[in-house]
This record gives structure tokens, sequence and C-alpha cells, in this order.
């Protein structure tokens, strides 16, 4: 019998915190590293949602004999499979090569056998990749890729219908370069070998391909053009093609022709897509994008117009605002907070911070709205304007200026005529003329593709949407994607949004075969559906694939993540609740609309966070009182100021009042009460321009922990500049790294331990460069070293840290997942165990829990407790067994929800009670066991582990026997039959929210 613990020895251990005690001297990093993955891989990694976001949905495929079965594709979460309408959800692609999903097919004659096309087809600025083609013969069990590695993104997968042998793949190619990999692709024998059946040249792709149901060898396919840049703009560069356009095989794809009758011919074709009518497969429908969609006729261009213009041409509008951003607590509109010089908005009256919700009684919701409207309105113009001055509602009319050419949102300078976000609105065809075909829009044939006639002026934002469908009952009822969800129910000769109450941006939909009233639509919201053709619809909240770009925790106990996320806004959720049942879409609320990036805490009001959203919007929540406000900054000496897509802006580590923000250039300012109680800001510019173009702008911002005004900034065209005085002189840093090219600087992390140290990320898949850059600089950035030697040598990285405890401790963020390194980058490992294949875009560590916290752009966020790697030492690796010194525990008190069914997401909360992390060598023989015992000794439980060598976590259910849960107090945990591990003494603290703290007595919050 194993004798009990005295008194005296456990007084050894009652020290306050016995795991600040582990942290406080490091060894300086060995000179052979002899750190293993075995030392990381025994952490388990948990996904606290949300799931009120779902995230992007990019395809669906539902079960031709049993409806109930469906499966989902997404933008960056993998392919989710449900056997039961929605009721739950299980990934079963989620540990591949890639998790961006182009298509999902499954085939008509053998459904257990389905296709996985990788890489997100819509070519956004967020977008991600693939690495071929998959298939599964067991309904999605298990998976084999077949091929087609270069392929990139594919655009769609279309099986035979009654041989499931022959598969025909549309391959987009690359997005940010040229390849030879892409086109129509066909395989006999299941994928075994393919041939490419369609080439055009190495810019052109295939974005969609369909087999004629009754007569095979009759095939059609939708040819794309498109490429992006290196900056985040919210189009591609390129859109149209000489090659574009819907070509047609009659002998199973041997041979192709271009299909031209009735379609636009004129003009460069952009993005199409194309859908069968079942009951009638002669018919079909095409939703088209040409070089002049948005025009207002499909004329060439008139005598004496002026270049690049239309006389008529619509969306020549301005009002005269430049940065803006959506209501949010004072109520919808479009919050204007800077107004040109001389422009109609200021001959107007309109002032920073008026609120536009109405143009000419059409309702602005959001900043959205209004760039639509004037996307639809003339320059000389007069409008009606009704908007809100701080309570009071007002009424102004201003008269629109007019746009240059090649100016406005989601404008491309060669391409001025778009129409709305490059498209066109619906239901205008009959305005447009008898050329009006060549503006594109919807197109239906009869004849097999032979002869089309144009139906419809919709194509709504085409380069990320275009996609039709028919009902496979009625040719009455097509469906069109977009912003809105589209509807028509008299054959495409007038469509309507009937996205009632559910998020927009829709790239997926799937209509019932047997019930025309029932539709299934995937947006970048997630998965909604309907029965009554979307007079009402059902959401589901059963699986989280949020895309995170930033994410931060706050200091609450338990703490907060907030989080910006694509197209989704800002999110302040739990680390964990009090309900038994977890974290669910009920524990999360959102603090601010728009595309969500950056948000950060301040750290004394944990309910006051910063936050941004696109293009540099940015302002301060109050989400206790409700209460917000949004910045104002000065003008730079060269003008007004640009913002990047994601503006990085940050908090000073020296005063939390602090604020700095950095587009072209970079702001300074400081937070200050007013006199209602609230929070204004006032930022100055104090920098000069920080791009190596004209176009480049600031997407990483830092300032050193140690030293007060060291500053860095780096670029999205790969300008690195750092300043040592607050900002009021910059050196450029980029011409000193040790790479051919400038890329993207993606972040930067100035060093806790050493002022000269800094650590930078860059990322060049926006070059069309997928390599790993991770840099160190002993000296400000005057010389650089590697990190990457031991990575991956294709995984763009976007993310980096280094442990404010443990100055050898660095995790890195790349496009396929985590990796951790004990020894300061010398050797790196994937961290932890049950993190899926995903993009990781932001980490942030909770330094007093020890955890760490991911922004995944696909998956949610995670977390996982980095407690004993902090504690990882090059002794502790070279011992037979070591038991890490526990962090303290609360005793947490728990309820239930009640009944709930099993519909929605729920996030598990970490294990009650205390947790452990024992390291083993090698494999013991037999369970390794630790043993509890209170404050005098006494053994009071057991907690066992597993048989199995490296690092592992147990848990204690702070249970004394099988029901009793121990009061809090201190108490020791040793490693029974490791009489050379020490004894570790730990607390279990009681909930917070039961202790009433005394008047200056320390926090019983404190870990």
């Amino acid at each position: 019998m194993q004798r009990p613990l005295t008194l005296a020895v456990l007084s050894l251990f009652l020290a306050p915190v016995a795991a600040q005690q582990a942290r406080g001297s490091r060894l300086s990093v060995p000179p052979e590293s002899i750190f293993t993955a075995a030392m990381v891989s025994g952490l388990d990694w948990r996904n606290i949602g949300p799931v009120n976001p779902i995230g992007r949905v990019t395809d669906l495929a539902i079960h031709p004999e049993h409806q109930s079965c469906w499966y989902v594709g997404t933008a960056g979460g993998g392919v989710w499979k449900t056997e039961n309408c929605g009721t739950t959800w299980r990934n079963v692609f989620d540990k591949f090569g890639t998790v961006s999903i182009g298509d999902v097919a499954i085939a008509p004659s053998n459904p257990d056998i389905i296709w996985v096309g990788t890489g997100e087809e819509n070519g956004r600025n967020s977008v991600q990749w693939g690495d071929g083609i998959y298939k599964s013969t067991d309904g999605g069990e298990s998976w084999s890729h077949m091929g087609l590695l270069d392929s990139f993104q594919i655009g769609h997968v279309e099986v035979h219908p009654s041989d499931p042998d022959i598969v025909y793949v549309g391959a987009l190619g690359r997005l940010w370069g040229e390849n030879e990999e892409r086109g129509v692709y066909r395989t006999r024998d299941g994928g075994n070998s393919w041939e490419r059946v369609l080439h055009l040249d190495d810019k052109t792709g295939c974005i969609d391909v369909r087999i004629h149901p009754t007569d095979t060898d009759v095939l059609f396919a939708c040819m794309y053009e498109r490429k992006r840049d290196n900056f985040d703009g919210n189009d591609p560069v390129v859109r149209f093609g000489a090659a574009s356009g819907l070509y047609k095989s009659t002998d199973g794809g041997d041979n192709w022709r271009r299909l031209t009758e009735g379609l636009p011919g004129a003009s460069k074709w952009g993005r199409s897509g194309i859908d069968i009518y079942a009951a009638e497969p002669d018919t079909m429908f095409a939703i088209i994008e040409t070089e002049r969609s948005g025009w207002a006729t499909g004329s060439q261009q008139r005598t004496g117009a002026p270049a690049g213009t239309q006389p008529n041409a619509r969306g020549t509008a301005v009002l005269g605002f430049s940065d803006s951003e959506d209501g949010t607590a004072e109520g919808p509109g479009a919050v204007l907070l800077s107004i040109s010089p001389d422009s109609g908005a200021e001959k107007a009256g309109l002032q920073v911070n008026d609120r536009v919700v109405k143009v000419n009684g059409e309702d602005v919701k959001n900043v959205q709205d209004l760039r639509d409207i004037l996307a639809d309105s003339r320059g000389g113009e007069k409008a009606t304007l009704t908007f809100v001055r701080g309570e009071e509602s007002k009424e102004v009319e201003v008269t629109y200026g007019t746009r240059q050419a090649g100016r406005g949102f989601g404008r491309n300078p060669d391409y001025p005529n778009g129409g709305r976000l490059f498209g066109q609105l619906a239901n205008r065809h009959s305005r447009q003329g008898e050329d009006g075909f060549e503006t594109g829009g919807v197109f239906k044939s009869t004849d097999r593709g032979e002869t089309w006639t144009r139906l419809n002026s919709l194509t709504e934002r085409p380069f990320y949407y275009s996609v039709i469908r028919v009902d496979p009952r009625s040719d009455d009822n097509i469906y069109c994607v977009g912003t809105t969800m589209w509807g028509s129910d008299d054959g495409g000769e007038t469509f309507e949004g009937i996205n009632r109450g559910i998020h927009v941006d829709f790239h997926a939909v799937w209509v019932d075969p047997d019930d025309s009233d029932h539709v299934v639509a995937g947006c970048d919201g997630g998965v909604n559906e309907t029965f009554d053709r979307g007079q009402t619809w059902q959401v589901c909240h059963g699986f989280c694939v949020a895309q995170y770009y930033d994410v931060t925790a706050d200091n609450s106990v338990p703490y907060n993540v907030l989080g910006g996320l694509q197209d989704n806004g800002t999110w302040v959720g739990p680390s964990r609740t009090r309900y038994r049942e977890g974290i669910t879409a009920a524990d999360w609320f959102k603090i601010r609309g728009g595309d969500g990036f950056g948000a950060v805490t301040d750290p004394i009001e944990p309910w006051i966070a910063l936050c941004t959203s696109q293009n540099g919007a940015m302002g301060v929540v109050d989400y206790r009182s409700g209460s917000s406000a949004r910045l104002q900054r000065s003008r730079p000496a060269e003008g007004t100021a640009r913002w990047n897509w994601d503006s990085p802006f940050l908090l000073s580590p020296h005063n939390r009042l602090t604020i700095y923000h950095a587009g072209s250039h970079v702001f300074r300012g400081e937070r200050q009460r007013n006199a209602r109680g609230g929070n204004s800001i006032r930022m100055n510019c104090i920098s000069g321009p920080l791009g190596l173009t004209e176009r480049g702008t600031a997407v990483s911002l830092a300032e050193s922990p140690r030293a007060q005004g060291l500053l860095y900034a780096g670029t999205d065209d790969g300008a690195l500049w750092r300043s040592d005085d607050g900002g009021r002189e910059w050196t450029r840093l980029d011409e000193n790294l040790p790479i051919l090219a400038q890329r993207y600087v993606s972040d930067i992390v100035p060093s806790h331990f050493d002022n000269d140290r800094v650590y930078i990320t860059l990322d060049g898949h926006r070059y069309d460069d997928f390599s790993t850059y991770v840099f160190v600089s002993q000296d400000r950035g005057e010389t650089w070293e590697s990190l990457s030697d031991d990575l991956p040598l294709r995984e763009p990285c976007y993310a980096f840290a280094e442990d404010p405890r443990n100055e050898n401790l660095l995790l890195l963020g790349t496009e396929y997942g985590c990796h951790v390194s004990l020894d300061r980058g010398q050797r790196w490992f994937p961290l932890g165990d049950g993190l899926p294949t995903v993009s990781c875009r932001d980490l942030f560590i909770q330094d007093r829990d020890s955890d760490l916290v991911i922004g995944t752009h696909g998956r949610g966020v995670w977390i996982i407790d980095i407690e004993p790697l902090r504690q990882f030492t090059a002794s502790v690796a070279g011992s037979a067994s070591h038991l890490f010194a526990p962090e303290s525990a609360i005793l947490w008190r728990m309820k239930s929800r009640g009944f709930q069914g099993h519909r929605d997401y729920r996030a598990g909360n970490p294990p009650y009670g205390a947790t452990f992390h024992v390291w083993l060598a090698e494999e013991p023989e037999q369970d390794p066991v630790l043993t509890i015992h209170d404050v005098t000794g006494e053994e009071i439980s057991k907690a066992t582990g597993k048989a199995r060598a490296g690092l592992q976590t147990i848990v204690w259910d702070a249970r004394k026997g099988a029901r009793n849960l121990v009061p809090p107090g201190e108490y020791a945990v040793r490693l029974q039959g490791h009489e050379d591990a020490a004894v570790r003494s730990f607390r279990l603290l009681p909930d917070p929210a039961t202790v009433r703290p005394s008047p200056g007595a320390a926090n019983p919050q404190s870990r």
C-alpha cells in the first residue's frame, strides 16, 4: 500500500500557482534539436463554432433515392453529410490535401459513388485552391485521390447517367497564373486514367460541363478565362476572354464546336452556367456574362461618345463619399465617414457620420444598397436622400456627379461600364433594344443548344455567381443565384428576389424533382430550405464552416473569443459555457456587420471592442451598453488614404487607449470618452505612402511589446517598414530579405524577449508562388534568417505567434494547418490532435489560461491548451517521465438547457475538472496512474491515462469516489510509480459567479 504524502511534503508544493513557477527560466536553443513530434501531438483541439453564420457553401448534392441524405461542399471546410435532412451532420472530407470544394457529384446509377472536385470555383479574393479530384465508393466513408493534381480549381463534375465509370470534369486551372491543366477532362475507367478532351489555351478553363441525359454523346461546356492579381480587389483583373463561351460535342467529347446562334458574339464572354430541363432534355438554359454586361444597350459604341463610355449607360452616378460603413446599433443604413470636397453630397449639406436610410423612397439597409442604387443611376440626376443625423431624420435633394471612367466600387479600370457589381439587374431586357442580348443575361434553347433566345437581363455579380437551375418538373420555374436568390415562375420573363429572412450571396441550388415547392439553397451563410418556393425559409445551424480572417480573446472568466468572418461581420462567443450541452448558436452574438476582419478588446474593460470591416472601416463597440462610435481620420499629405480589404490595426501594448491603423499610410489615435460616456477616436497620419506601387496598402502592423514606439508595417505588394520613434521616421527593410521578389507581408511579430528580434511571415500565393516563407531578424530587420527549412515546401504562411512566457515556443498558421516549434524554429511539427486540414488565418495566445486560439478560414474557431509546451525544456525532453505543473481549475456550476432536440450544433466544453499533462519517453507496460491528494496528504482519487509513449492529457473529474464533488481548495497530484517525477500542487477554484470578492481583495478569478 502506498503511503500518503505528509503535510510537510505537500507544503513544498503549495506555493502560489505552481504552473507559474515552471515558466521561470528557459534554456537557450540547443545546438541540435532533441524535440520530437511525440512531444506536441498528445494535445487535443476543440472547436467552439460559431454556427449562426455557418459560412460559404459552394455546392449541394442530394441522394436521388433517399432525399434525407445531403452532401454539402464548402469553400474551406470540406464536405458535410446529413442522413436526416439536416438534423445532424458530420464531416466526411476534412483530412485530405485540401478542404476547399468546387463541386460534389453523386453517380445517378450508383449513389454510393461520390465525386469531389476540389478548389472552390468562385474567384473571390479570399478563395482557396484544390489538389484534384477524389472518389468515394461507399457514400463518403472513405476516399481515394483520382488525379488532376494541378487542376487547381474545379468548376463541375458530371457523371454519366448510366455508367458511373464515365466522368467529365471542368478544370478551371490556376487563378493567379497560367497552366496547362485546364479545360474538360474525361475518364472512362472510373478515374484510373484521364484524357483532356477540350483545351483551348493555358488561360481558359471550364466552369461547367453537362451531359444530355438521354443522348449521352451530347455534351456542353462553359469555358471561362479569369485571373486575379496580387491585390485583394473585389473582382478578378481578367474576367473576359476571346475563347470563353459555350461549346458542344456530339461524340462524347472527342470533338467540340462553339455555339453562337442567338448568343452574344460581338463581345467577349465572362463566366457562364447552364442547366438542362429534365422533363424535356432538349431544352436548356444558360446564364451568361459578357464584357458589355451593365450597358443600357448591347450595341457598339456610338459615334461621338467619349472613349470607354456609352452615352446612355447607367452606373455613372457619384454621390461624393469614400469611406463608409454599415449602420449597426443606431439602425440600418450607410454611414458616411468622409465627404469629398465640392461633391454632390457636400453641396447638399451631408456631413460625416450622417446615416443614409433611403434614396427616392428606396430603403438603404447598408453601404452595399447605396452603392447598388448609385450603380443603377446616372450623373446629373437628382435624388431625394433620407438620412439620420444624431436622433433627427432629415431629407435633402442631391445632384449626382458623374463618375470618371474606371472609378468606383467594384469596378475595374479596364471595364468602366459594368452595372450592379459588374453585372446587370433583372427585368431590364425590354429597355435594352434589339442588341441587348450582347450584354448577356438568361437564355433558353429548345434544340439542344443550336439556337437561343434571350429571356432576361439578369446577371448579378456574375464572376461570383452565374449558376442557373430549372425545376425538373416545370420550366416555368427557374432559379438564378446572386447576392439575391432569384426566382421566376413565368419561364424567365421576370425574376424576383425570394431570399426573405436569410443570408445573401448564393452559390448552389437544388430543386426537388418530386416537389417543385421544395428547394435547398447554399450561400455565404450556410444551408437554407424552403417548402413554399421561397416564401418562407428555415436555416440549418448544424455545422460550422465559418471563415475567419482574424481572431482574438478577452480576459473575462471564462474568456470570450472575438473575430471577423467573411461576409458575416464580427462575432463574440464564449470559450466555454456553464451548460452541460456545451456551446450553441444561442451563446454567440454579433457586434458589427459587413465583412468582419480584425477585432480587439480593451484589456481592462473587455466589453469594449474595436473592430474593422472591409476597406478600412473601423469603429468601437461597447456591447454592454450597446453604444458604438466610428473613428475619424486626418487626410495624409498625399491626398486620400486607401485601405486594404483587411486593413490591420492594433492597441498599443504600452497604452490601451493608443490605436494604430494602417492602409496606404499608418495612422495613430487615442480613444477618448465623450460627455455622454461613449467613445470617440480621432486618428492622425504618421507615415508617408507605404506601398511599393500606387495600389499597395498595409496588411500587417505591429508594435514591440518591449520597446514603446518601435513599429513595423508590411504591405500587400511586399514593402516592409520599421519606425524606431513612434512613426516620425520610417526605414524600409524588405530589400534586406533573402528572397528573389517582394511578397505579401502576412504577419509581423516583434519578440517579447529581445528588443531587436522580430519575426515575419510572407504569403506568395497571390503571386502564383506557394512557397513557405518564415524569417527572423535579430537586428530589427537589417538581416534575416529563414526558419522554414524544416517546414513543408509549399505551404503559404498567414500567422505567427511567439509565446510570451517561453521564447523557444513558436507557432505558425498556414494554408493547411498549425505548426509548433519548441526550439525557436529549428524544428516544426503539426500541433495537437483533432484539427482538420484547414487554413489557419490568425493565432492568438490567451496568456492567463495558456490557450492557443486560432481563427480558421473554413472551420471556425479552435482552441488548444499549450501549458505543457510552455514547460517543455531540453531537460524535460531528455527525461524518462515528467508530470507537468498543472494549472488551477474552476469548479463551474453547471446546468442544463433542457430538451432541445438534436438539430442545432453543439460545441463541447473543456473536460470538467482538473487537467494534467504527462510525458513518457517510452511506452509503459501498464496505464499510467495519477493519484490525487488533499491538503493532509490523503489520497482521495485516481485518474488513469493510456499506456503509450509521448505527451498525453489525463483529466480528473474533481470527484472523490463515484459521485462526490470535492470542495475548492489546495490539492496535489503525483505520477504513481515514478518517484523521480515531481509532486505537483494545484488549486480548485470556486465558480466566480458564486463568489463576491471583498473590496480591494485579490480577484478570485485569477488563474
